[in-house]
């Protein structure tokens, strides 16, 4: 599964709202986007992909300070 079907929204789509509102609490993003809480069948797959998502990201550079 790579949507959630009530409420409309591709897997990628709910991806790009968490790192554009800052939301790294599934629960929070479920309430935010309206996914994961009707019929709840892509909930498994939708925080599968999060995760996977999650770990194929590069770590953030780090910052020094004064520089």
């Amino acid at each position: 599964m790579t949507r959630c079907e009530c409420a409309g929204l591709a897997f990628e789509e709910l991806a790009r709202l968490a790192a554009r509102e800052g939301f790294d609490d599934f629960e929070r993003l479920c309430a935010r986007s309206g996914c994961a809480v009707t019929c709840t069948a892509c909930k498994p797959d939708l925080r599968a992909y999060l995760a996977a998502r999650a770990a194929s990201r590069p770590p953030a550079p780090a910052r020094i300070m004064g520089a």
